[in-house]
């Protein structure tokens, strides 16, 4: 009896002991935090990722109080320790300056794997390779007629049929799963030119939307736990390494049958139902001599790729579509002037969205003086497409924006070189603060004094952070130093 005693004792120690641990790591965890996340005994910073449901606000917060940079340490026995940064200067170092010293290299490899081993996973000589096959595919002219064409056809058959019929009928749908089938429909045909149709009345089941999210899953506990323990998951074929290893199975297959589908319906430009304008992304990488010599033209490599443009093109505009509609949910006022934007008798004008009474620029916040004479006196601009007024004109490159549909909308419907259908966000601040109307292109031969005096644009379409990668030759450090 005495030993029985002892055992019952030992135990309600061992419990008292127990529940004052528990009680001391939720007092840490509800204590105030001054803005740090609290790096806790073996698991490390892992709680603030996964026991909030607004994780982008926090780490904002968190880099706000940290100035920008903070290390994210991870599990102990995840050896995931990681640095996040907002700071343009870190940026510019890891993108640009010193981008050869900082390599995905093998672990990353391994941890992606399921993402491919060609946009995702490769590194150096090779990523740059790939990445500039990549900026040439989607700077095409061919494939941007081509997206319009996809766009229209899933929005008129998938979005508009099944928001219909779940209105008429009062069926409670989840948006972003609506959204997700959408852009999976749209990255199969820009993959191929065959529309998934996944997107459809009843929303039936996926396989491949099914893996994409196991493959993000697993990808997700492979950071948290150790790699032995997930390597050792995989050889043996269990757990979550099980899962993985079906949905690239899924995903193999469907990257196969989306070869086998082009090879069937074309052999060239994609000339089905899209007509013979459109090109998809298997056309252009097999008609690349370049791409085809160094990859020996195998269908392994093909599948590679096209199952990194699945998993980039899936899930990036599908979760800020779903939290664009529940703001307007929040913003019944915006909401309402959308409505009356869309029932109006003729279509709305773009030059009065940018009204300087009805928009609040967040780069600045001014306002021209009674007399209206501006506080500025010159506007310098650097950048890419999105403010280039035409400099890519005057340069040898594939990036141009001086031919239809561009310039639909600006003033003498004339394509200026603008990757817009009118002025640009510098031409509209410019002519805001009383300075011009728009902004010339630096490059644009005879370019007057005045001109010069009250500002002009160096940015360049294509120029990117990348000096191995860019595809304009204005490029961002050839900006920089032009001014100097």
């Amino acid at each position: 009896m005495a030993t029985i005693a002892y055992i019952f004792a030992f135990s309600n120690s061992i419990a008292l002991v127990i529940i004052a641990a528990v009680a001391f790591l939720l007092f840490l965890c509800f204590c105030p935090r001054n803005g740090q996340p609290r790096n806790w005994p073996l698991i490390g910073m892992l709680p603030m990722l996964l026991l909030t449901s607004f994780i982008f606000d926090s780490v904002t917060e968190v880099l706000e109080f940290c100035g920008g940079t903070f290390e994210f340490k991870g599990p102990w026995f995840g050896n995931r320790d990681m640095i996040f940064t907002a700071d343009p200067a870190n940026v510019q170092h890891l993108l640009s300056t010193n981008f050869s010293n900082y390599p995905k290299g093998p672990d990353t490899r391994r941890i992606f794997s399921a993402y491919g081993q060609i946009l995702f996973a490769a590194d150096q000589k090779d990523w740059r390779f790939h990445r500039k096959f990549g900026l040439a595919f989607f700077h095409n002219q061919q494939l941007q007629h081509f997206t319009v064409r996809i766009n229209q056809e899933v929005l008129e058959k998938g979005l508009v049929p099944v928001l219909d019929h779940a209105s008429e009928h009062g069926i409670t749908i989840d948006l972003q799963d609506v959204f997700q089938r959408a852009m999976l429909d749209a990255t199969f045909m820009m993959i191929s030119g065959k529309n998934r149709g996944s997107l459809c009345v009843g929303l039936p089941k996926d396989v491949v939307l099914e893996a994409l999210h196991d493959a993000s899953d697993v990808i997700l506990l492979r950071h948290i736990l150790p790699e032995r323990f997930w390597m050792f998951q995989r050889w043996l074929g269990v757990g979550a390494e099980k899962r993985l290893s079906k949905a690239c199975e899924v995903l193999d297959e469907a990257a196969a049958e989306c070869i086998k589908i082009w090879k069937e319906q074309t052999g060239n430009i994609s000339k089905s139902e899209h007509g013979e304008e459109s090109l998809d992304a298997i056309t252009f990488f097999y008609n690349g001599k370049e791409f085809l010599e160094s990859v020996g033209g195998q269908d392994y490599t093909m599948r590679e790729i096209v199952k990194g443009i699945i998993f980039a093109g899936t899930d990036t505009a599908s979760p800020v579509l779903s939290w664009f509609f529940w703001l307007l949910s929040k913003n019944p006022i915006v909401e309402s002037k959308i409505r009356e934007d869309l029932a109006t008798s003729e279509a709305p004008d773009p030059a009065r969205f940018w009204d300087e009474k009805k928009i609040s620029y967040s780069v600045i916040h001014y306002r021209c003086s009674a007399q209206n004479i501006p506080r500025f006196s010159a506007i310098l601009v650097f950048g890419d497409s999105a403010v280039d007024p035409g400099n890519n004109n005057y340069i040898t490159t594939i990036a141009k924006g001086n031919h239809a549909p561009y310039g639909i909308n600006f003033p003498g419907k004339i394509s200026t070189g603008r990757f817009s259908d009118g002025k640009l966000v510098p031409d509209l601040l410019a002519s805001m603060l009383g300075l011009k109307e728009t902004i010339p292109p630096f490059l644009q031969p005879k370019l007057s004094d005045q001109e010069l005096l009250t500002g002009v644009s160096f940015a360049s379409a294509a120029a990117g952070f990348d000096d191995e990668t860019f595809a304009s030759k204005h490029n961002s450090n050839v900006q920089a130093t032009t001014i100097s």
